[in-house]
């Protein structure tokens, strides 16, 4: 009797992303390439809290994974190592920052991939429609006639007083949408005065509240409220728009409703299948404009693959991953997401953006990268959690919807009350969360 093959079994790896297309490209992928040995599947299991999911979820979670980088230095302990070989095409083809930021006693953690962050864009040809010069641009990308915030609140301020104008059947009541409503976008409003987060390096739980530069951001929003950027209508009658409409969707209005010429787009949004782009709209993204001089920045973070450290196949695992970290799968993230990739200058990988992903790239230099600073008695919390647990978003929302009420003499005082507020909540929370673990 003949003898019967030997079956051939095949270690499975798991490969967690956050979009079904690129699920369906890594799986077409590697049923065309296959790996000797190994069987890869990708699944959509989400990228924003994935790392801490592989801390609680363990093996239940996929062998490599999507992950966002500030979740890497808190969960260290659940990820393994990349191996030397991605340590050498990272020096070679990473921006720096994305790598040591994520490094854990000297051993990498974590492969950057793609830029997870909000941008300045403005559509072109609304400006244009709206009487707005965009024929000279100047080397932030921006039309000098709206290159800085003073001038779009005197353009506000001119509609207000003359009349607000239609754009393709659109009433136009907002000059630009802020989105002093979310506490991760809106550090981009409150550092229009020029203040950093957490740029005390002597003092790494000093937010920087206390400073002139905070107190600045805070007199921005009161004066975008002033200069009523952004209005709601009854009949004939305008008014400035509650708090309530500052929401981070508010990009929804310069994409698909067509109601605001500039906004904050985020990488996660579908701009090329937005009803701008798809109608001829001309969308550009650019430096946010400038306030007395200051250059505000939204927050840049990443998003990049980490290994399951309670992955049964951990070499495999590093295997997958040397084939996912290239620039051919590379190219596969780029043309089934909106994220522009994490590749510095002179990297060995050459991939093609698209133009709207060429476009927001420039952009995201002039942006802020994320504190991963961790608590000093407590490293599983990081001191941006902090920030984010005084929800900071409804003391901006406060001074937008008071700054009418508050204004000449009063308005300092006013200020320093609202700071003295945010000071005290956020010591607390850092006082609750900068404990050390029990032992």
């Amino acid at each position: 009797q003949p003898s019967q093959p030997t079956p051939s079994t095949k270690t499975e790896i798991r490969v967690g992303v956050d979009s079904d297309g690129w699920v369906t490209a890594l799986n077409t992928y590697f049923k065309d390439h296959p790996i000797e040995g190994i069987n890869v599947t990708a699944v959509n299991e989400g990228a924003s809290g994935a790392a801490d999911k592989i801390t609680t979820d363990q093996a239940a979670m996929p062998d490599i994974q999507l992950t966002v980088d500030g979740e890497v230095t808190r969960n260290a302990a659940s990820l393994a190592d990349v191996g030397s070989k991605i340590e050498a095409k990272l020096e070679a083809n990473a921006v720096a920052r994305f790598v040591t930021a994520t490094t854990v006693d000297d051993k990498a953690k974590y492969v950057p991939l793609g830029y997870d962050g909000m941008a300045f864009a403005y559509n072109k040809t609304m400006l244009a429609a709206l009487g707005v010069d965009v024929s000279e641009i100047n080397e932030k990308g921006l039309p000098t006639s709206v290159d800085t915030f003073e001038e779009i609140f005197a353009l506000a301020q001119d509609w207000n007083a003359n009349g607000y104008k239609q754009y393709k059947g659109n009433e136009i009541l907002t000059a630009v949408s802020l989105v002093a409503g979310n506490s991760w976008s809106g550090y981009a409003y409150a550092s229009a005065g020029g203040w950093k987060i957490l740029s005390d390096k002597n003092n790494p739980t000093n937010a920087g509240f206390g400073s002139a530069e905070f107190k600045a951001g805070l007199e921005f929003i009161a004066t975008a409220a002033d200069s009523k950027v952004k209005v709601v209508s009854s009949g004939t009658e305008y008014s400035l728009a509650p708090s309530s409409a500052l929401s981070q969707e508010q990009s929804a209005d310069l994409l698909n409703n067509l109601t605001s010429p500039m906004a904050l787009v985020g990488t996660w949004e579908n701009v090329a299948g937005s009803t701008a782009v798809k109608e001829g709209d001309e969308i550009v993204f650019a430096a946010m404009p400038t306030w007395k001089g200051n250059q505000p920045g939204p927050f840049i973070k990443s998003k990049g693959f980490v290994i399951n450290g309670y992955s049964a196949n951990v070499a495999a695992a590093r295997e997958v991953l040397d084939v996912l970290y290239s620039a051919e799968l590379l190219q596969v993230m780029l043309d089934n997401t909106s994220m522009p990739a994490v590749l510095k200058n002179g990297a060995e990988f050459e991939v093609t953006l698209s133009d709207i992903q060429s476009s927001m790239i420039n952009a995201f230099q002039y942006g802020y990268s994320e504190v991963n600073t961790a608590m000093p008695n407590n490293p599983s919390k990081k001191v941006m959690d902090a920030y984010y647990g005084i929800s900071p978003e409804n003391f901006y929302k406060k001074v937008w919807d008071e700054a009418a009420a508050n204004t000449g003499d009063a308005r300092g005082a006013w200020l320093d009350g609202i700071i003295k507020s945010i000071n005290t909540a956020y010591e607390a929370k850092v006082a609750e969360l900068n404990v050390a673990p029990a032992e």
